[in-house]
């Protein structure tokens, strides 16, 4: 934490004349307490799973934080020409009933935007806001994220199991591999993907599943499984305080954790790599739909991180801090470009229809191109792949879209 707070301390000082205007001492601001401009707000609407699903909404919660932070970012500097970013929040709770009612709050407020993470999303929050013409940017956790192109856009995350399998075959030359996850749908879908992946390749790599039950309180039974089959590469989703018993496992049953392909959301510092001896992470690779939180020679990053700093008094080394962060400023960019006095849930809903290179904060272009048949709401698919050494991230695999390199026949 030392070495980290020295190396900021040289950025943050660089940084602090241009933030000065931003309001506030040199403490985070609470999230809102920016004036806003005077003009008429835009109004995004924030549905997320702040409760109901446990050790997992801490993480869920970073879309929210980030969002809030881009708002106040954003209006510290008068807002988009004039009008206000206003972000608000309804807890979805990871419940049907919940999340429909947040839905027809977003109406409610006259959202232009539907932002953050809820589960329960896809059959119950969405057709609401379908009918209504507002655009849903969830991530793609239901299948109605992903293949819906008419209301749903997916800007991140919707290729980062397909990344994996890419970077497996193509750079690790893997022949064998298991995919360690979950016993439930996602985990089933987790699965079905890596398989299609696989053949979508031509990679000649023999697939073992381990799956963990709900409820699983140790996960060392299943980690000397997954490392019984001896595979050349293991596949996983887990995050958190998962993340950090499968890791501590397979550390010490002697896996290389080099060897270990995880998704995005999991390599976050507060909640896996603070929280876990350096030994058992380093090494670890990730699949990451953002750039990379610890370049840098990043502008975007720098203005990123400053602002985190800023108005919501974390660091947002994190994935979803980053997806919260980049959905506001795109959108907003978005709005620029319409023209601030037409931006509305249907001139928005229009040009993700039909957007073409498009440049996304902290991201790859957004085109409607990328979208294929079986994924038609996605708009873009660029991954990375990171790796945690000395208590940073480091880019081994630079942007790439995994469809483009998969076998044509």
């Amino acid at each position: 934490m030392r070495r980290r707070t020295v190396r900021w301390a040289a950025t943050m000082a660089a940084l602090a004349v241009a933030l000065s205007a931003c309001g506030g001492s040199d403490g985070a601001v609470t999230p809102g307490s920016v004036p806003l401009p005077t003009g008429k707000p835009i109004v995004f609407f924030d549905i997320t799973d702040a409760t109901g699903l446990g050790g997992t909404s801490a993480a869920i919660s970073q879309f929210t934080t980030g969002e809030l932070a881009a708002q106040d970012y954003l209006n510290a500097q008068g807002g988009v020409d004039g009008r206000p970013i206003q972000v608000k929040t309804c807890d979805s709770k990871g419940d049907p009933a919940a999340t429909t009612a947040c839905a027809h709050g977003a109406i409610a407020a006259g959202a232009v935007a539907k932002l953050g993470l809820s589960v329960a999303w896809g059959e119950n929050g969405f057709p609401v806001l379908k009918r209504a013409g507002i655009p849903s940017l969830n991530p793609p956790v239901n299948p109605q994220d992903l293949r819906d192109g008419e209301g749903s856009f997916v800007t991140a995350g919707s290729t980062e199991y397909e990344a994996q399998v890419y970077y497996a075959g193509s750079v690790l030359k893997a022949h064998s591999m298991v995919v360690f996850t979950d016993d439930n749908p996602s985990g089933q879908d987790h699965i079905t993907r890596v398989k299609a992946a696989i053949e979508n390749y031509g990679f000649d790599i023999e697939l073992t599943p381990v799956l963990l039950p709900a409820g699983t309180a140790d996960p060392t039974p299943f980690v000397a499984k997954a490392v019984r089959a001896a595979p050349d590469v293991i596949l996983t989703n887990q995050s958190g305080a998962q993340a950090a018993q499968a890791y501590t496992a397979f550390y010490q049953q002697g896996f290389p954790v080099s060897r270990i392909l995880n998704q995005g959301g999991a390599a976050d510092y507060s909640s896996f790599f603070d929280r876990v001896d350096p030994k058992v992470a380093n090494g670890a690779l990730f699949s990451y739909a953002f750039a990379n939180p610890d370049d840098m020679s990043d502008p975007q990053v720098v203005t990123y991180r400053a602002a985190m700093e800023k108005y919501a008094g974390v660091e947002g080394r994190s994935e979803f801090y980053e997806w919260g962060f980049a959905n506001v400023m795109t959108l907003a960019d978005i709005a620029k470009r319409i023209g601030v006095d037409r931006f509305d849930a249907a001139s928005l809903k229009d040009f993700l229809s039909t957007v073409d290179d498009f440049p996304m904060f902290l991201g790859q272009p957004m085109s409607r191109r990328y979208a294929t048949t079986a994924a038609p709401a996605m708009i873009r698919p660029q991954i990375q792949v990171l790796q945690f050494d000395d208590q940073k991230l480091t880019t081994v695999q630079p942007w790439f879209n995994p469809y483009d390199e998969m076998r044509r026949d």
